[in-house]
């Protein structure tokens, strides 16, 4: 048993340190997106939507509306990259803009001349490429924070640079469609306790800009 428990601490160990070098490349390219960013936040906020169970959905004809987990439990897989790269997304956008800002994502996968998404994520791959397969993992990630409704694709599926264009939404995960799209917007740094209060109070104007139907805001 103990020399079993050995084996199975040393492997823990080696793979590990397989990590090391991918995650001192990520810290290096998030030190930069800090750097180049301006906004010089001392703390980064995360809204407590993202761990609180969402509302429930309405019951058909009477039933019991429908209990649905939190967003974070939709990301927490044994292989992935999803709540990681939402995080880092996070980080971003916070560090290039100011409390209130709506998000526009600008930064592609890959980038000639600054930090892309596939450098902000330590992903590590078995594959002979590992650019490729960090390329594949970003892509992955990505793909499970649009179902889980944490981001939107711009680009219609099958376009070349569909996944270059991904627009991120807010921490509740509840945008659906057209006519109800939480965009993200930058937090106030002390609003920790009421964010998702400032967040209820802007969803009645999210995409009336674009002529979407409003949409009735809870009490």
């Amino acid at each position: 048993m103990a020399q079993r428990d050995n084996d199975r601490q040393r492997r823990r160990g080696q793979a590990l340190r397989g990590f090391a070098t991918p995650y001192a490349k990520a810290q290096n390219a998030l030190h930069r997106v800090y750097g180049d960013g301006g906004a010089a936040r001392s703390r980064f906020e995360v809204r407590r939507s993202l761990i609180l169970r969402r509302r429930p959905t309405e019951g058909i004809y009477g039933a019991t509306p429908a209990q649905r987990s939190a967003p974070v439990a939709d990301l927490i897989t044994a292989r992935g990259w999803a709540l990681h790269l939402y995080l880092v997304a996070l980080f971003e956008a916070q560090s290039r803009r100011r409390a209130g800002s709506s998000i526009q994502n600008t930064r592609k996968l890959q980038e000639p001349d600054r930090p892309g998404w596939v450098d902000l994520l330590p992903a590590v791959t078995t594959t002979a490429d590992p650019v490729a397969g960090a390329l594949r993992q970003t892509k992955r990630a990505l793909t499970l924070l649009s179902q889980a409704h944490l981001v939107r694709f711009q680009r219609p599926a099958g376009t070349v640079d569909r996944f270059d264009h991904f627009q991120l939404l807010l921490e509740s995960g509840e945008s659906y469609g057209l006519w109800h799209q939480d965009f993200y917007f930058v937090p106030k740094q002390d609003s920790f306790g009421s964010a998702d209060t400032s967040t209820r109070k802007r969803r009645a104007h999210v995409g009336t800009r674009r002529n979407y139907r409003r949409r009735p805001v809870a009490s």
